[in-house]
């Protein structure tokens, strides 16, 4: 599996790529998704596929060699920064009023060793409002184990801190598709049958391809 080459949009194996099926969102609150550039390519990683569905997102490299990071583009642009990361002082989105500005939501993206660290490395260029996700169900990413259900993937973290911050965008189209790739890296496992994977727009999907 792992000499296969890779989509060069999802950075999933061309065999399960899901690009087909990306049916952007559009949001008031910009997603800034900092990934760490151990994370950012590998095939289970789920924020760059966030950011392909969702229009007002960006995707931020970080701990790359001779290249700093940059944040001069969400400086005093007149938004409200939030930090999503459980710090010991961060607030329950629930206890966060919907916002009827435009706000920034920056999410590290990495193991939870590197969140923390990418976290640190922004509380330290920028204000930041921190926040946390309140107690919720397990994920459902199933790809990574962790023995604490309540840490969830990216995109699990960004679909519910949307369901806080504008409740009345419709995100069906993105939960859908992150249970389609998931199920699509299970079955390239031999985890699961194909019959098994989740069917996004069951009349028009099409099965991975068999190497």
């Amino acid at each position: 599996m792992g000499t296969e080459k890779k989509c060069e949009n999802c950075f999933l194996f061309q065999s399960i790529c899901v690009c087909q099926f990306l049916s952007p969102i559009e949001t008031r609150t910009s997603i800034v998704v900092v990934a760490h550039r151990k994370e950012l390519f590998k095939v289970t990683n789920t924020g760059r596929l966030a950011c392909l569905n969702l229009t007002n997102s960006h995707l931020i490299s970080f701990g790359e060699k001779d290249k700093p990071l940059d944040l001069s583009d969400f400086k005093n642009n007149g938004k409200k920064n939030y930090l999503l990361f459980p710090s010991e002082h961060a607030v329950p989105l629930d206890q966060i009023k919907p916002p009827e500005s435009h706000v920034n939501l920056f999410l590290p993206d990495g193991n939870w060793r590197q969140a923390k660290k990418i976290a640190n490395r922004l509380s330290r260029q920028m204000d930041f409002v921190s926040v946390k996700l309140p107690p919720g169900p397990p994920g459902e990413y199933q790809i990574r184990y962790h023995p604490d259900t309540s840490k969830i993937c990216t995109i699990e973290a960004i679909m519910r801190s949307l369901q806080y911050l504008e409740p009345e965008v419709k995100l069906a189209a993105l939960k859908n598709l992150f249970l389609l790739m998931r199920d699509r890296l299970l079955w390239k496992k031999g985890s699961i049958k194909l019959e098994q994977i989740h069917s996004y727009m069951e009349s028009s999907i099409n099965a991975p391809q068999q190497n």
